[in-house]
C-alpha cells in the first residue's frame, strides 16, 4: 500500500549555516502565492514554532525580495491616524526601510500584535493594492485579540495555522530523505527500517517539534544543549504571561500550563487544577491558554452525527501540550529515561500526546485546529476512544497504545453502537491492514461487530489521511 502524498520538487534540508530547514507548510504558501484571488495571510500559532523563518525561508525559495517589518521594533506613524490611507502607510514603509514595494516583493507584518492599528489596513490591502503579497503573524496573536477585543477585517483576510515541526519535517532535517521514500509505502517496511524509524521517533519524543530545539540537535546530537532550549522556550511563554494577560489572571494561567504536561489525556476536572479558585476563572484561563495555542484541547462527543462538533459538549474535555518535547522537559523526563525500554508503556499520554499534535494539524494548516473523543460514560468513563475525526461523511476511531499490545475493549464497543466500519489503532508494532471481528455481550445478549482495522506505527500519525486513502 502506497501513500498518496506530494513531495515538493526537492528537499530543503539543514545547510552548512544552520538556517533552513523546510516545513511542509511551504507547498500551502506557493499555492497563497499564485492564487489569483489572493488575501492578506495571517499566520497563527504558538510562540517559537517558526513563523517568522517560515516566511524568509518561503521567500528565499520562492525568489521574492522580502520586505519584513517588525512591528516592535518600527513604529509607524501612519497607524496612529484616524483617518486610514493606505498610500501613506505604504510610502512610510518603504522610506523607514528603503526598499521599495512592488508586486515582485512581500511583505511581512511581523510581531502584529505590537501594534494593533495594523489590522484595519489588511483590509485594503486586499481591497485596494491586491498586487501586493502581504504576510503577518505574531506572537501569542489569539491570546492578544481575544484579552483587547481587537476586530479584525473579516472575508477580507485569510489565515494559515503553524505548529510544531512534524516528525517527518523531523526526519528531513536529518537528512533522512531515503527513510522518507521508504515510509511512503508502509506495508513494505523491512523490520531493520521500522526500527530505525521507531528509534527516531523516540528521539522526535524528546525533542519535539520545536524548530530551534531541532536545529540544535541537527547541529550538535546533543540532548543536553536541547533541554536547556527547551526550558528557555517554557519560561519565554510563562513570561509573556505577565505581557499580555491581565494581572488578575496570571496565577490562574500559571496553574494550568503547569497541570496539563503531567496530565496528558485525561479528563479534566476544575478541582484538580485548582480546588480554591472558581471553575469559571480555571476556565478562562484554559481558553486564554488554548487561543494562544500553547495547550490543545480535544473535546468529547457523542459522535451520533456529523459534523462531529455539532454533538460536542464543551465541558467535558482533555487537554494536550502544544509539543510532545515541551512536554517531556517540563516533567523532567531525561534522555536516559525515555530511551528506556519500559517508560513509554508507563506514560502513554507521551504517545497520545504526539499523536494529538499531528492530528491536529492534519488539514495542513488551512482550517483552524480541532480534534474530539468520545466518552461511552462520562461518569465513570466506562468506555474511551481517544480521538475520532470526521472526514467526507465518514466518522474515525482512533486508539493509541504505548508498546505494541492493549485492549481494544472501548474501540469494539464504539464501532458496534456507532456502526462505523473503519478503525485506527496507533502502536509500535509494524504496519498491518486487516478485517477484524469481536463478539460483545451486553445486557446478556451477544453481537458480532466486524471492521476494517488499520494498524499503524506511531511514527505515521502525519500520513493518517492519505494512508486510509480517506
Amino acid at each position: 500500500m502506497k501513500i498518496l502524498t506530494k513531495h515538493p520538487p526537492y528537499f530543503i534540508v539543514f545547510q552548512e549555516r544552520g538556517d533552513l530547514m523546510f516545513r511542509y507548510a511551504e507547498n500551502e504558501l506557493t499555492e497563497w502565492l499564485t492564487d489569483k484571488g489572493r488575501k492578506p495571510l495571517v499566520l497563527r500559532g504558538a510562540r517559537q514554532v517558526g513563523k517568522s523563518t517560515l516566511v524568509r525561508n518561503f521567500t528565499q525559495n520562492a525568489k521574492r525580495e522580502l520586505i519584513e517589518v517588525n512591528l516592535e521594533k518600527i513604529q509607524l506613524k501612519s497607524l496612529k491616524n484616524e483617518e486610514i490611507n493606505l498610500k501613506n502607510l505604504i510610502t512610510e514603509i518603504e522610506d523607514r526601510l528603503n526598499q521599495e514595494i512592488t508586486n515582485k516583493t512581500i511583505l511581512f507584518l511581523d510581531e502584529i500584535q505590537a501594534q494593533p492599528g495594523i489590522f484595519k489596513y489588511l483590509r485594503y490591502f486586499y481591497e485596494e493594492r491586491p498586487d501586493i503579497p502581504v504576510l503577518a503573524a505574531g506572537s501569542l496573536l489569539e491570546f492578544y485579540l481575544s484579552e483587547f477585543e481587537i476586530s479584525v477585517p473579516v472575508g477580507r483576510i485569510q489565515y494559515f495555522f503553524l505548529g510544531p515541526m512534524t516528525y517527518f519535517e523531523f526526519l528531513l532535517a536529518l537528512n533522512k530523505k531515503l527513510l522518507i521514500k521508504r515510509l511512503e509505502s508502509p506495508s513494505e517496511l523491512t523490520p531493520v527500517q521500522h526500527a530505525e524509524a521507531l528509534k527516531l521517533f523516540q528521539e522526535y519524543l524528546f525533542i519535539g517539534g520545536m524548530p530551534a530545539a531541532v536545529k540544535s540537535y541537527v547541529q550538535d546530537q546533543n540532548f543536553k544543549k536541547v533541554r536547556q532550549i527547551q526550558d528557555s522556550i517554557l519560561q519565554t511563554y510563562q513570561d509573556d504571561f505577565l505581557k499580555y494577560a491581565k494581572k488578575s489572571k496570571i496565577p490562574h494561567l500559571h496553574k494550568v500550563f503547569d497541570f496539563v504536561p503531567y496530565n496528558l489525556g485525561r479528563k479534566v476536572k476544575y478541582s484538580a487544577i485548582d480546588k480554591t479558585v472558581q471553575s469559571v476563572e480555571i476556565r478562562k484561563a484554559i481558553d486564554l491558554l488554548t487561543q494562544a495555542r500553547v495547550i490543545l484541547p480535544v473535546y468529547h462527543t457523542n459522535a451520533s452525527g456529523l459534523p462531529l462538533s455539532t454533538f460536542k459538549e464543551e465541558t467535558v474535555f482533555k487537554l494536550y501540550f502544544l509539543d510532545v518535547g515541551l512536554a517531556l522537559c517540563a516533567q523532567k523526563v531525561s534522555w536516559q529515561e525515555l530511551s528506556s525500554e519500559e517508560v513509554l508503556n508507563q506514560k502513554g499520554g507521551t504517545a497520545e500526546q504526539f499523536v494529538a499534535q499531528h492530528l491536529f494539524f492534519r488539514e495542513k494548516g488551512l482550517t483552524e485546529p480541532h480534534l474530539y473523543y468520545w466518552l461511552k460514560d462520562k461518569t465513570v468513563g466506562k468506555a474511551e476512544i481517544d480521538f475520532l475525526f470526521n472526514f467526507g461523511r465518514s466518522i474515525f476511531p482512533i486508539e493509541v497504545k504505548a508498546g505494541k499490545t492493549g485492549s481494544l475493549k472501548s474501540l469494539w464497543q464504539f464501532l458496534l453502537e456507532k456502526k462505523v466500519k473503519l478503525a485506527i489503532k496507533f502502536s509500535t508494532s509494524e504496519f498491518e491492514v486487516k478485517e477484524e471481528s469481536h463478539k460483545i455481550v451486553q445486557d446478556d445478549q451477544e453481537s458480532k461487530v466486524s471492521a476494517v482495522i488499520y494498524h499503524l506505527p506511531l511514527y505515521l500519525a502525519e500520513k493518517t489521511i492519505e494512508i486510509c486513502q480517506i
